[in-house]
């Protein structure tokens, strides 16, 4: 196998690892996301740290190039199993190098481990919608709080 150049970690922390360059382009390309990721971490209402709920950073050597967390869909009535992928960013410069995938990929190993039945996203744009479509995400039909979901089998 070889190497991806980069690999996947789960993070837990009261403070966010230094995120500033992947902030910097995503405020730069007109997303405010990951502004979001670091007030609701900050703020204590968000940090991923919820049962079954988790946290992946992607890096290649010491620098960050990726994120994506998995939460409890706050969307969702409570006797559901359904989980949401929240503030996916990769780096410009490392997308369509597999560190997207890997991200996601981790989040729905995640889901799987808490025994959710769906997983659930919103996207924004047709480049992302592709992204989740070609990892088996299939189109939401008239739903208000996501656009793609993917069914899981446990």
């Amino acid at each position: 196998m070889t190497d991806p150049g980069f690999f996947i970690t789960p993070f837990q922390g009261v403070s966010l690892p230094n995120l500033e360059p992947l902030l910097y382009e995503s405020v730069q390309t007109g997303l405010n996301s990951l502004r979001r990721l670091e007030a609701d971490w900050a703020s204590g209402k968000n940090r991923f740290d919820q049962p079954g709920e988790a946290f992946f950073l992607a890096s290649s050597l010491e620098t960050i190039v990726g994120v994506c967390g998995f939460n409890l869909d706050p969307y969702s009535r409570a006797s559901e199993a359904v989980g949401r992928v929240r503030r996916l960013y990769v780096l410009q410069s490392k997308r369509c190098q597999g560190v997207g995938r890997a991200l996601v990929e981790s989040v729905i190993d995640q889901a799987k481990l808490a025994r959710m039945q769906e997983v659930r996203v919103r996207v924004g744009n047709p480049d992302s919608a592709g992204f989740f479509l070609r990892l088996g995400f299939t189109p939401a039909e008239q739903a208000e709080s996501y656009t793609h979901s993917l069914r899981l089998k446990n």
